[in-house]
């Protein structure tokens, strides 16, 4: 029968030191979430607008190679 080993010791973590330490109240960090939040969704809408944005390019930069394509065929 194999011997058992002996218990490990629990982990503990430590705590901060005084000066690095953080005290917020719930509202404190309750407003803090909800700025984070609205930031995240004008973050998203942002990032939406951008690739319309960037599709709209795109479409444009289309249209005028094809221009250049069609005017350097009808110059030849």
């Amino acid at each position: 029968m194999p011997t058992k080993r002996p218990a490990r010791p629990k982990r503990r973590t430590r705590r901060p030191e005084p000066e690095r330490r953080l005290d917020v109240t719930r509202l404190e960090y309750q407003t803090l979430l909800d700025l984070a939040l609205r930031n995240q969704a004008r973050v998203v809408r942002l990032e939406m607008e951008m690739a319309i944005q960037f599709k709209r390019t795109v479409e444009q930069q289309g249209e005028l190679d094809a221009l250049k394509k069609s005017l350097a065929g009808a110059k030849a």
